[in-house]
């Protein structure tokens, strides 16, 4: 007579203690890649968005201003006050150098206005926000080249101050930097290497542009 070993070949047979033990171990590595897969998917796609909407709006601005430029009836003119400002022909163009636009017309990073003259102080009346939430502008400067072009460079960041840095020192600190801080080192101002860098973002862009009319 031969006896069959019902818990391996009868039909009641399953899986052992080991077996389970492996199968788990599998599906709990197959589980931690698909996890780090799609984290760092996330990382990357907000990390695109953020930079691609620093870079559009550093775009926005330089095109916007060249062509108050090229086609303004006189030359750029700098406006001190409550806003800084830089009037072109009839076009203002009015900031606040490192003043984070936390909601869109909460406060003014960067805004044009339409103006009839550039005597005075110009007016945020009226004005559009060119900087998304989030955003800031650290440079802004217009100035008049030998050749009688105009120089214009701008820059911007997107995000928190405590996502921004500037050299080693302030890179490895955990102290926030302060609005004033961001301006003064805007030169090399750039994104933390951290876990919050996918909400971090710096663009940059510097032209010149010949007046059309004279």
């Amino acid at each position: 007579m031969i006896l069959r070993d019902q818990s391996r070949h009868g039909e009641g047979a399953g899986f052992t203690i080991v077996e389970l033990m492996i199968a788990t171990t599998i599906f709990s590595i197959i589980l931690i890649v698909i996890t780090f897969g799609v984290t760092s998917f996330t990382n990357d796609y907000y990390k695109g968005l953020n930079s691609s909407s620093t870079q559009n709006a550093v775009g926005t601005i330089s095109t916007a201003v060249t062509q108050a430029i090229e086609f303004g009836e006189s030359s750029p003119v700098a406006i001190s006050g409550t806003s800084a400002a830089w009037c072109i022909g009839n076009q203002a163009f009015i900031y606040n150098l490192g003043s984070l636009v936390v909601s869109s017309g909460s406060s003014v990073g960067l805004a044009q206005a339409s103006v009839s003259g550039c005597g005075g102080t110009v007016s945020t009346t009226g004005s559009h926000e060119m900087l998304q939430a989030n955003m800031r502008v650290v440079t802004f400067d217009i100035s008049q080249l030998p050749d009688k072009s105009w120089s214009l460079h701008i820059k911007v960041a997107h995000g928190e101050n405590d996502l921004l840095c500037w050299d080693y020192s302030s890179c490895t600190s955990s102290v926030t930097a302060t609005d004033h801080q961001l301006v003064a080192n805007a030169a090399t101002l750039h994104c933390r290497s951290s876990s919050g860098s996918r909400f971090c973002a710096v663009s940059e862009l510097s032209t010149t542009v010949q007046r059309r009319l004279e």
